[in-house]
């Protein structure tokens, strides 16, 4: 017989199993259908779970979305920091701002945003899109990010650390909305360019820890 740590594993096991599953299952509708506009019925069945699950762990649809957008830009950050080394445990502020301003700047991000803004604004990019939802993406971005940062640079302050990457993230929102209107947010050279300039615009404007 299981004891009764074994079966506390296996259920949160299958908690996140069922997690990693809906939001998996979010991307492939996002990509189907071109955009947003799938029912909570779609993206159960995609999943292989119940609404009562779907909502046991996330608060609404686009909640669902904002995770599952927020995951694309994640992994393309998530292998861009697996280039680098692992802990600097010297390292300051400084040092941590300038890798999180390289992330930004390298053209490794303009395809995901530019899948960002077309699927979250329904095929045309921001034409559908609410505010607050790409407001959440920028959230959960943040919220992943800060916490990879506090590992990567245990020396540095997490206040300060939550300073820099929540204004740097706030200001990436506003660039991402005027380059997605610009360019049509299509991944080209001009964009990814154009993309490069407006962070070099951004950057000038944020205080330097």
């Amino acid at each position: 017989m299981p004891s009764a740590s074994e079966v506390t594993d296996r259920r949160s096991a299958v908690r996140e199993r069922h997690h990693e599953d809906i939001i998996g299952a979010a991307i492939a509708l996002m990509e189907e259908v071109g955009g947003t506009s799938f029912t909570v019925d779609q993206l159960a069945e995609r999943a292989d779970v119940s609404r009562r699950t779907i909502f046991n762990h996330f608060a609404s649809i686009d909640d669902v979305i904002a995770h599952a957008g927020s995951r694309v830009l994640g992994m393309v950050i998530d292998g861009l920091l697996a280039q680098a080394t692992d802990a600097l445990a010297q390292a300051d502020a400084e040092s941590m701002t300038d890798e999180l301003i390289a992330i930004l700047r390298g053209s490794e991000v303009v395809a995901p945003l530019s899948y960002l803004a077309r699927v979250l604004g329904g095929g045309e990019p921001y034409a559908n899109c609410p505010p607050a939802l790409m407001q959440h993406t920028m959230t959960h971005v943040t919220e992943t990010l800060g916490a990879t940062m506090a590992q990567r640079y245990p020396a540095v302050d997490r206040l300060d650390i939550d300073l820099v990457v929540t204004s740097l993230i706030s200001g990436v929102a506003v660039v991402h909305r005027h380059w997605a209107e610009s360019t049509g947010a299509v991944d080209t050279p001009d964009s990814r360019e154009q993309w490069s300039r407006m962070i070099d615009h951004l950057i000038s404007t944020v205080p330097r820890p």
